[in-house]
């Protein structure tokens, strides 16, 4: 077996380790959804408004390591097609309406994978932290 696989599921192995250690370290328990995503609802926002993964949404966020390192931030609402993003961050953009708030911890299998992005700072296997508002849903795009 290719050496530089083998270090990369180490890797990811340890990653996904980590990810597990601090959501049992967090003092209050997320939801957890059927496909692994960990979430808590902040603000339910507007339940006729959900966006569904056909739609455009338009969110404020932030997200950061497990480490409480920044890795992206929007200054101001961005709009994108929500079947367009990492799988966590799609599902979780659905789970309130307009003017609503939820906190993502997105498993390395629901985020990047084993394949981040090349010089983002995120390692394979990572679990990410976000912050979401949804501030607008556009249906159908």
């Amino acid at each position: 077996m290719d050496p530089r696989f083998t270090a990369l599921m180490k890797k990811v192995e340890e990653n996904e380790r980590l990810g597990k250690a601090f959501i049992e370290a967090l003092p209050e328990q997320p939801t957890l959804s059927k496909s692994g995503l960990f979430y808590t609802i902040i603000a339910e926002g507007d339940a006729s408004k959900k966006a569904t993964r056909m739609d455009l949404v338009s969110v404020n966020y932030k997200g950061s390591l497990i480490s409480g390192q920044v890795f992206d931030q929007s200054r101001r609402p961005v709009e994108f097609p929500v079947a367009a993003v990492v799988p966590g961050f799609s599902e979780g953009v659905q789970l309130v309406g307009v003017g609503g708030k939820v906190r993502l911890y997105i498993p390395g299998k629901l985020g990047y994978g084993e394949n981040p992005p090349p010089g983002c700072g995120i390692q394979p296997g990572s679990m990410l932290v976000f912050d979401v508002e949804v501030v607008g849903v556009r249906k159908g795009y």
